[in-house]
């Protein structure tokens, strides 16, 4: 349960971490994970929404799910199904679009590690 409890915990703050940066520097995050520019007002406000806001509404609902045991599953499942829905865009970005940057290609390693992890404690822990 402790490890379980552990992995929700550094998604959730990853998430929200990540998404409190995209809401305050929209522009600047983008072009560090991208290495493109934004041009339109439309795109930094879709940016915030959506890799802010909704970053940062993710890691909350970790955190909410991580405090109760009878919810721990709940969290575990979540966080694989995040990270599992990320890392297949991802692959079908870098299949399609092709040319990914290393920060890409490490985001899939870290996404595809937290679906094993939460795969493996959803397997091995007890309801």
């Amino acid at each position: 349960m402790k490890t379980s409890k552990i992995l929700i915990n550094l998604t959730a703050v990853v998430f929200t971490v990540y998404g409190a940066l995209f809401a305050l520097f929209p522009a600047a995050m983008f072009e560090f994970i991208t290495d493109g520019r934004v041009t339109t007002s439309s795109a930094l406000i879709d940016i915030r929404a959506t890799y802010g806001g909704m970053s940062v509404a993710a890691g909350v609902i970790l955190f909410l799910l991580s405090r109760k045991a009878e919810t721990v599953r709940l969290g575990l499942t979540g966080a694989l199904v995040l990270m599992l829905g990320m890392a297949t865009g991802r692959i079908i970005g870098m299949v399609v679009d092709q040319d990914a940057n290393l920060i890409m290609t490490i985001y899939l390693a870290l996404e595809l590690l937290v679906v094993a992890a939460s795969g493996y404690l959803l397997k091995t822990t007890a309801d």
